[in-house]
């Protein structure tokens, strides 16, 4: 039995992370002791632990010392950390790597081993782990026995909870403490069994283990939940005289239980009993009160308990606006409902879900449908998921309006966002049916309502006996009355009146009867299925049962709704298609229609047709709101007419057209960022953040996006910081937006700290985040950081994707590290994930790069045979590749066929192309070449015309390279360093010693002063061409000016000096070792008057002359 728990251990942690061997072969016999000490890692701070990133880092530096520490102290204090994470799963993989290890177990380590398997409802496994303790010896304590108690609790198995603490108490295995106590009582109480709960309290009232106050409470609020009011208060009374003083969760609890039966005097009396006992109201308390006098209508005491509230420094919540707005809405009073939802906006809250339920009510009640429907609206747009409460509330709303089509079409709707309905939207719509006289209907629906597993209440009868009575079906109605005691229900007097009599007049408050008279039919329309259109083909099947009706459907929304489908499905073309049958057949056509049809337009780039539908709009008589703007504000956006899309933002501030939403102003910003706009974005955030228009995070976003492509890398970190002081907080999106800009250049130090700062605020990496920071690690060079990355990520349960893979593949290749490159592409494959083009194009370039030029045109010629498109990219890099290793034709064939596949070419394509023909010493064509880029509206840039310099250079035209060299500035295109190199080297290794001091000069002049760089890439230029006498001379000025000689050009420079030696050497010269490196760098003057005076035996060897090579003296 144990073995199988064991093994079932096993497999769950092996699926979580992969494998494991045997997760309890540490409890043998011969279990390793470790005799060592822990070394340095007394210095880890568990303060900085904070994400399971962190944590993962110090358990990796923990484990990795060789032995692993006697002392389980440390290990024990991390897995504490990443349980109060709630990363229980990563817990236990930290156990099995400890285990593994030989790193030092004791009975505590064990102990949180179960309590994770507990709050991961596996008791099963903690009891399995429990034997295992048993098995090498330890004693489980109170603390292991608590720890089993509660997950038998948390897994609804509270009456073995309590056999378990019987036997403890019966084979005296250890003593209860209070928490094992408050635990047990408490689980009882959450499951139903009180009285058991009243039986065990009172039994440990007579031994040595007292209750606690959290005991006592526990089972006060059980009496309560149970309405057993008396016997709650003899127990509050009899915790007092036990000298237990209650605490604040009681006293709520207390009041909770009181107010819900309206016991106010004694609510009056434990009030004052808390100020006697000096124990303050909390937030929590105040809210039971202010909820409580709402539901009985008090709705002055509740604006004088939260004055309390406020003079006592406790500001009211969410929680507490939402329960003064239901008092009012329930009282009609939506002016004051209203006032109070708009101060929780303007105090800086954000109302919830229950908020707008509340609302949604009150205006559906008092008939306000419009202003329900424009709150139903709203409620998505402030990052809010409606639920099965708030759409029943719009149906009911709609329906007592005898707005039965769209009532149902936002049932359908809700079935569509996969909200559930429950037994009230069943009734709901059941009511409607019958209020439209579809009895037969009514009937199949409440056969469908049991099929789905929601059987009909006594309210769902009433509502149909009411129904079949207000369609003169009277005997039906006293047939389902005499039924209905075969059903377990009883019917009550209203709805045997109705029976009787015919007539209803209010069965159930929230149904009245004054719902206005349907006119119209419901068709079968309601049958229609939105969830199932997934395709043009299904849509159109839809639209033509849709268009059959005749007359067409008086109600736009459904039409509405299935053009939003097929906009979803980026079929514009075929929803403008659907919009001119609709209005050829006489469909209903409204605003929001037209705005469908604009923003279809807009993203076909027509936003020109858009305005034109506009025009049709104001014709017609419709008011466009701030959607239809925003949607052709957009339109020119997408369309590179971001300078028009501001005036019109301009102009419907200035002339009151309508108040700017958030989308539109975050629209805005973005369009004008993405187009280069960004100072202008800048503008318009600081001019909206003066006005009540205030931008939100999506705007701040894309600014800081913006701002860091124009690399204005301060200026987004304190749009950044301002965002946060404006108490707006940052999204994934915007850190990830920070991330990948820091990343770019180099922050690394503000990448750790915003880092950090998600985990404080609760915002954990995604995909995205994970991606930037492994391909920046990958632009780096840094391999290794980028590796850890993606082991974090798989230990974050976000599996890599083709990008995180592609970007690895990048960063090997770039090193040419092309085996590691190969089997993370092969990788991919096993992993069942599909590389894409630009994983092919990665590869690719390392395989050119590193002159695998064969193994590069294998891999390109699979990228058709596995479903991909080739790019102008992977053509570029092929060609490239080819014509590096002087496989000239090759490349220009493959260019053709590039062509003739359509595939446009760039200006790095014929930069490459050029480079190709200046390699191939193909002058004149080359710059035909360059005259039919120019006429194609490829214009060179820096790139291709020091390309064009350096194959002049090697091809001995340097006056050509030099004539361009000072044209450029005409183009308005600035030489850099490189150029100035080639032309310079070139012109040393042609003897024009004063035409290459000219352009030093001249390079000064022109702000390009030689540094270090330019000193070596000269040096090296001349030691590549046997230079070696200019080569000194730059080495000696460039040491002069204070900059020193890199690796490269050190090692150069020693192996032309051995090169020199061994020639002189065969020459039979005798040389000096000890004076080489200063006589070489003397010059031939110098040396020869030097010579003159030395002793006739011993003979230095003169430099070459500075026009002469090296090798063709010696």
């Amino acid at each position: 039995m144990r073995a199988s728990a064991i093994a079932s251990i096993r497999r769950g942690i092996a699926a979580e992370f992969g494998t494991l061997s045997h997760p309890f072969s540490l409890f043998s016999s011969d279990l390793p002791q470790c005799r060592r000490h822990f070394s340095s890692l007394f210095r880890l701070d568990f303060n900085n632990v904070n994400d399971v990133q962190s944590a993962s880092l110090v358990f990796r530096e923990m484990i990795r010392v060789k032995p692993p520490p006697s002392s389980s102290s440390m290990f024990n204090n991390l897995l504490d950390v990443v349980v109060k994470m709630e990363q229980y799963t990563y817990a236990l993989y930290m156990f099995d790597e400890m285990r593994q290890s030989g790193a030092s177990i004791n009975l505590y380590t064990m102990t949180i081993v179960m309590n994770c398997y507990c709050l991961i409802n596996r008791v099963d496994f903690g009891f399995a782990v429990l034997g295992c303790c048993f098995k090498v010896g330890y004693e489980p304590d109170v603390v292991t026995f608590s720890t089993l108690l509660k997950g038998l609790c948390l897994d609804d198995k509270v009456i073995e909870a309590e056999q378990l603490f019987s036997k403890m108490l019966d084979y005296n295995i250890c003593e209860p403490n209070e928490v094992m106590i408050s635990t047990l009582i408490n689980g009882l109480c959450k499951r139903g069994y009180t009285s058991r709960a009243c039986d065990l309290l009172e039994f440990l009232e007579t031994t040595s283990w007292k209750p606690n106050v959290y005991a006592y409470t526990a089972l006060i609020d059980g009496l309560f939940k149970d309405e057993r009011v008396e016997d709650a208060l003899r127990l509050f009374r009899k915790m007092i005289d036990n000298d237990i003083p209650p605490d604040v969760v009681t006293y709520n609890s207390m009041i909770h239980g009181l107010c819900g039966v309206g016991r106010w005097r004694d609510v009056k009396y434990l009030l004052d009993e808390m100020v006697k006992c000096k124990v303050s109201l909390d937030m929590v308390a105040f809210n039971i009160l202010v909820n409580a006098h709402c539901k009985e209508g008090n709705m002055k005491e509740a604006g004088d308990v939260v004055e309390v509230m406020i003079q006592q420094n406790i500001s009211p919540n969410v929680f507490t606006y939402s329960a003064l707005i239901d008092g009012y809405s329930s009282q009609g009073r939506m002016d004051e409902a209203k006032e109070i939802f708009h101060s929780i906006v303007n105090q800086g809250l954000k109302p919830d879900i229950i908020t707008y339920a509340s609302l949604l009510k009150g205006f559906c009640k008092e008939g306000m449908v419009d202003e329900a429907w424009s709150l139903f609206l709203e409620v998505p747009h402030k990052g809010l998921q409606h639920t099965t409460n708030t759409y029943s509330t719009m149906i009911h709303g709609l329906f007592r309006q005898g707005r039965f089509i769209e009532g149902w079409d936002l049932f359908n709707h809700m079935e569509a966002q996969q909200v559930h309905p429950d037994l009230v939207t069943y009734t709901i719509l059941l009511d409607g049916l019958l209020k439209d006289h579809q009895i037969d209907k009514a009937f199949s629906f409440l056969r469908m309502m049991e099929e789905r597993g929601f059987y009909p209440d006594i309210i769902t009868y009433g509502i149909l006996i009411k129904g079949l009575c207000a369609d003169a079906r009277v005997d039906a109605a006293r047939h389902i009355l005499n039924w209905l005691p075969s059903k377990g229900l009883r019917p009550n007097v209203q709805i045997g009146i109705a029976a009787e009599f015919g007539t209803l007049s209010h069965p159930f408050s929230l149904f009245s009867s004054d719902l206005p008279q349907c006119r119209r039919h419901f068709s079968s329309l309601f049958r229609l299925d939105f969830n199932n259109v997934n395709d043009v083909q299904s849509a159109s099947l839809v639209f033509r049962e849709m268009i059959r009706v005749k007359p067409p459907p008086s109600s736009s929304s459904m039409f509405n709704n299935l053009l939003d489908v097929v906009v979803k499905m980026e079929q514009y073309t075929y929803a403008l298609y659907m919009f001119d049958e609709m209005r050829q057949s006489g469909a209903s056509i409204n605003l929001y229609t037209m705005t469908i049809v604009m923003n279809c337009y807009c993203l076909i780039n027509r936003v020109d047709f858009g305005f034109a539908v506009l025009g049709c709009c104001f014709k017609v008589g419709y008011e466009p709101d701030v959607v239809t703007f925003s949607t052709l504000l957009k339109g020119l956006c997408l369309d590179d007419k971001v300078i028009e899309a501001e005036q019109l933002f301009s102009k419907m501030l200035d002339y009151n057209i309508c108040e700017p939403n958030e989308v539109m102003i975050s629209t805005l910003i973005n369009g004008l960022c993405k187009r280069g706009y960004t100072s202008r974005a800048c503008d318009l955030l600081e001019f909206l953040e003066t006005t009540s228009w205030k931008p939100n995070v999506y705007a701040y976003t894309a600014l800081i996006d913006g701002l860091f492509k124009d690399e204005r890398v301060e200026d987004a970190l304190r749009l950044f910081r301002k965002m946060i002081d404006n108490d707006i907080p940052p999204d994934v999106v915007t850190y990830n937006s920070m991330i990948h800009g820091l990343c770019g250049v180099g922050r690394w130090r503000d990448v750790k700290y915003l880092l950090d700062e998600m985990v404080k605020c609760k915002v954990s990496l995604d995909m995205v985040a994970f991606n930037i920071l492994v391909n920046a690690h990958c632009k780096e060079g840094n391999m290794k950081e980028a590796g850890d990355v993606v082991e974090v990520m798989i230990q974050q349960n976000i599996s890599p994707n083709v990008f995180t893979y592609s970007a690895l593949i990048d960063g090997y290749s770039s090193q040419g590290r092309m085996d590691e490159a190969k089997e993370i592409f092969h990788s991919i494959v096993n992993q069942g994930l599909k590389p894409d083009i630009i994983t092919y194009a990665s590869l690719l370039k390392g395989f050119c790069k590193e002159g695998m030029v064969d193994e590069a045109w294998s891999l390109f010629l699979e990228v058709p045979h596995k479903g991909l498109q080739h790019t102008t990219n992977t053509y570029s890099t092929m060609i490239h590749g080819l014509f590096r290793q002087g496989r000239f034709i090759e490349g220009w064939d493959l260019f053709n066929h590039m062509e003739a596949q359509q595939v446009h070419p760039d200006l790095v394509t014929y930069t490459i192309l050029l480079d190709g023909l200046l390699k191939d010493h193909q002058i004149d064509k080359a710059f035909s070449f360059l005259r039919m880029m120019e006429e194609r509206g490829f214009y060179p840039d820096i790139i291709t015309y020091g390309i064009l310099i350096k194959g002049l250079c090697a091809d001995a035209r340097v006056d050509a390279a030099r004539h361009i060299l000072n044209w450029l500035p005409s183009k308005g295109l600035r030489p850099n360093v490189q150029m100035y190199v080639i032309v310079l080297v070139s012109l040393y290794q042609h003897g024009l010693v004063m035409e290459a001091k000219g352009l030093l000069r001249e390079m000064e002049e022109n702000g390009c002063s030689p540094c270090s760089v330019t000193y070596n890439f000269i040096i090296r230029g001349l030691l590549k061409r046997n230079k070696f006498y200019w080569a000194m001379k730059f080495l000696k000025e460039m040491i002069i000016r204070g900059f020193m000689a890199d690796l490269s050009t050190i090692s150069m420079i020693i192996y032309m000096m051995q090169r020199r030696e061994k020639k002189t050497r065969y020459k039979n010269h005798r040389i000096n070792p000890t004076k080489l490196s200063t006589e070489d760098v003397r010059g031939p003057e110098e040396r020869n008057a030097l010579s003159s005076r030395r002793d006739s035996s011993i003979t230095a060897p003169s430099l070459p002359p500075p026009d002469t090579d090296d090798d063709d003296y010696l």
